[in-house]
């Protein structure tokens, strides 16, 4: 299919391009150099001289298993214990983390944190683990384990299904 430039919609801006051009040509108002600028900012030292290195940003990556409850039927008053695995990842071989971990309980119109905590680690493989006990007034039903990983600007979660039954 072949365009024709007079009917094309483009023609008016085009047009106008070129006429705006040949007017600076003919004015001699076209710049003798075209400088480009850097897009970081710049930002003073404390010599007092500009500084244009650029910050490198450090990939974190928080890679999950999926997680595991055991047993999956529990009876109310008796335990269960939520794992997950996971990886901890960055661009910087030397970086450790401030990592939370964080697992919470949902379901029968709930949410509850049950563990948080803390620390510092280093990249590589880690389990998160909690062994709870199911309350014995805790309504039958199906409810959700949710392990959460926050480190750096990063989260990730993962959840797992359990029932809890009545006890005979």
């Amino acid at each position: 299919m072949r365009v024709r430039f007079l009917t094309s919609p483009l023609r008016f801006p085009v047009v106008l391009f070129l006429a705006a051009i040949l007017f600076s040509c003919a004015q001699g108002n076209l710049p003798k150099k075209i400088e480009s600028r850097p897009l970081e900012e710049k930002t003073e030292s404390r010599d007092g001289l500009a500084d244009t290195s650029r910050v490198e940003k450090i990939d974190v990556d928080i890679t999950l298993s999926l997680p595991v409850i055991r047993p999956v039927t529990v009876t109310r008053g008796n335990k269960v214990t939520f794992q997950m695995n996971y990886m901890l990842s960055s661009t910087d071989k030397a970086k450790e983390f401030d990592v939370i971990e964080v697992i919470a309980l949902s379901g029968a119109k709930m949410d509850l944190q049950l563990s948080r905590k803390a620390s510092r680690k280093a990249q590589g493989s880690h389990v998160l683990t909690l062994e709870f006990g199911i309350p014995p007034d805790l309504p039958p039903g199906s409810y959700q384990a949710t392990g959460i990983i926050r480190a750096e600007d990063t989260e990730k979660k993962g959840a797992t299904d359990f029932t809890v039954k009545r006890r005979k």
